[in-house]
């Protein structure tokens, strides 16, 4: 089943870059390094996961297929022929799976901070507590705050 996806263009490309953002994030991400990219000569390409900011939630799971055919289905929507995608944290895990099912579009891979591309065994009742905050960008923002890095601020005695 489709899912409505939120995405968004800037630059000319090709290159055409294609971004995908970690668990609990959103497209937006990727807007401070995006703003360092010469979009006169590269297409840069984010979207939001299905259940993520502006992009509807799922109707049929979370599934590797599910989350890949969404990438291939912002990249056929955004006329990319072929990319390099750029997949960050639980992404890049998902990014991979994108080249598996796609070989001949995905020409290059940048994989930061990556999941493993197999099976992570997680607690239930951890992924219970993730998939129960889908909707709630409050909620799901949490889940990753802990891993946020914070200014360390030195205290002067």
């Amino acid at each position: 089943m489709s899912v409505a996806l939120s995405y968004e263009l800037k630059g000319d490309g090709p290159p055409h870059v294609l971004f995908m953002h970690g668990w609990a994030g959103s497209g937006r991400y990727f807007d401070a390094t995006i703003e360092h990219l010469d979009l006169t000569s590269v297409r840069a390409v984010t979207y939001d996961l299905r259940g993520h900011r502006e992009s509807a939630p799922s109707t049929d799971g979370y599934t590797l297929d599910g989350i890949a055919n969404d990438a291939l289905a912002v990249a056929d929507a955004a006329g990319l022929e072929q990319f390099v995608l750029v997949g960050f944290s639980m992404s890049a895990k998902f990014g991979q799976y994108v080249s598996v099912l796609a070989p001949g579009r995905v020409i290059g891979q940048i994989l930061i901070a990556g999941c493993p591309a197999g099976e992570i065994p997680l607690p239930s009742e951890m992924t219970d507590d993730w998939l129960s905050r889908e909707g709630d960008a409050v909620r799901l923002a949490q889940v990753a705050e802990p891993f946020i890095p914070r200014r360390a601020i030195r205290h002067l005695e």
